[in-house]
């Protein structure tokens, strides 16, 4: 049995000691090996892991998220996130939230492998998530000059646009949100949808961000382009607020 043979069934194993029956039934160098593993002490070998990925990886960045996955999923959701395939696409300590973004959408898509004692998710999961992820991951390392998950963001956030030029001071991040994200971060709960528009930049090498007022992602689309005022007005009598606002935040040259 090849080393990189010997590592993959050592790695799925850590991921998923269930799994044990299956690779030994697999037969092979493998199945010989792993037959001789105690499954209580390769489940007990698995949660501390389990735990460890979660507490050292995503609970410093993604404080809200893990606590609802902790909520809905159970005491076993750190063995589920890390029996998922997408933890395989890891960049260091899931560097670029790949991984627990993975995971999070194959729930919102209906994951069918969940713990016994798992409830009903809610619908905002998804949301909180990429809320989390923006300003952990995907701000931050565009100011450090690092690169993004670029088909993550798209998934987590398919209507969001970056805009720029025109009267704009900086480019900014428009994020429509369909949850109150800023308060589920805070502490996730049972809630009500509340659309809305979160306008993010990058501001001293980190992620800066505020809830806009109504109209302010049709406003700062107008801005981009150069509108003047009165056109901007022209369009609805309440876009004096927006444009009161984008220059008290020095967003509107």
């Amino acid at each position: 049995m090849g080393l990189n043979e010997q590592m993959g069934a050592v790695d799925r194993l850590m991921r998923r000691p269930q799994d044990l029956r299956e690779l030994i039934a697999a037969g092979g160098d493998v199945g010989g090996v792993l037959s001789n593993v105690d499954a209580e002490r390769a489940e007990a070998v698995h949660a501390v892991f389990a735990e460890l990925i979660v507490a050292r990886w995503w609970q410093p960045r993604f404080p809200a998220t893990v606590a609802a996955l902790r909520h809905f999923l159970g005491e076993d959701y750190a063995s589920w996130l890390v029996g998922q395939e997408s933890l395989l696409l890891a960049e260091g300590e899931d560097l670029r939230g790949t991984a627990l973004g993975g995971a999070v959408l194959s729930l919102a898509k209906g994951a069918d492998d969940l713990p016994e004692a798992a409830q009903e998710l809610p619908a905002w999961l998804t949301e909180l998530y990429a809320y989390e992820y923006l300003l952990a991951v995907g701000l931050p390392r565009r100011a450090e000059g690092a690169e993004v998950d670029t088909t993550l963001e798209a998934a987590l956030l398919p209507d969001a646009v970056w805009l720029s030029g025109g009267r704009l001071t900086r480019e900014l991040l428009v994020a429509p949100f369909h949850w109150p994200v800023g308060e589920l971060q805070e502490e996730p709960h049972e809630t009500e949808p509340d659309s809305h528009v979160r306008l993010l930049w990058i501001e001293e090498q980190g992620a800066a961000e505020v809830e806009g007022p109504h109209l302010a992602g049709d406003v700062v689309d107008l801005l981009s382009k150069d509108a003047d005022d009165a056109t901007i007005l022209a369009m609805d009598p309440d876009a004096a607020q927006a444009l009161t606002w984008f220059r008290e935040l020095g967003l509107l040259a």
